[in-house]
């Protein structure tokens, strides 16, 4: 008496052609989802990377704002010596 669905245990290609695209498939399919995570990890560090370049153009845009009264101020003691 069986019980369940009519389905085999197992898969057997009726061909060498079928077991050969069977295994193709097999070795290709981590290889699919590797390269897929890896775009994924790329274009969030892509996109960090593009975060940090920008802060650290600020911050030098804020250092060189800094700087300048900083030296104007230096200068004007200077001459006032």
């Amino acid at each position: 008496m069986k019980i369940g669905l009519d389905f085999p245990l197992r898969y057997y290609p009726r061909s060498f052609l079928s077991l050969l695209l069977l295994a193709f498939a097999l070795v290709a399919a981590p290889l699919v989802v590797a390269f897929y995570n890896a775009a994924v990890y790329v274009e969030q560090l892509a996109g960090q990377s593009q975060t940090a370049v920008s802060q650290a153009a600020q911050a030098s845009r804020g250092s060189r704002a800094f700087r300048n009264p900083v030296c104007r101020l230096a200068a004007a003691e200077r001459a006032s010596r």
